[in-house]
């Protein structure tokens, strides 16, 4: 289990596949491609797979892909909280119409959830 003082791997491929026992190249063989190479570049981070085959792992290996890559997972969720961060003034500063009012409580929703996630 990952510890608030210590971030997530990349990605737990290569963890989850060996539970399965499956080699890299059935692995391939389930999503389709070629080699084993392309699953070996997931597993050690190197190359981000394409949203069908993130999926597809998710299907193969049996967990959400938010686990399989746990450490990208968190940083887009950083990212993203930062730039939610950024636009939250902007929208504030509009009148306060429906659609502005729905605009920044959505913003605040995403923050308040990246900030919970990230205290558990």
């Amino acid at each position: 289990m990952v510890t608030m003082s210590q971030d997530p791997l990349t990605t737990y491929l290569l963890t989850y596949r060996k539970r399965t026992g499956l080699s890299q190249d059935e692995i391939a063989f389930l999503l389709g491609i070629s080699s084993g190479t392309t699953v070996s570049k997931h597993e050690t981070g190197s190359r981000t797979p394409q949203l069908d085959a993130a999926l597809s792992y998710a299907i193969i290996l049996g967990s959400p892909t938010q686990e399989l890559f746990a450490g990208r997972y968190l940083e887009l969720a950083r990212r993203i909280q930062r730039r939610a961060a950024k636009l939250l003034p902007r929208l504030e500063a509009r009148p306060a119409v429906p659609a502005n009012t729905h605009k920044t409580n959505s913003v605040r929703r995403l923050l308040e959830v990246q900030r919970d996630a990230q205290q558990s």
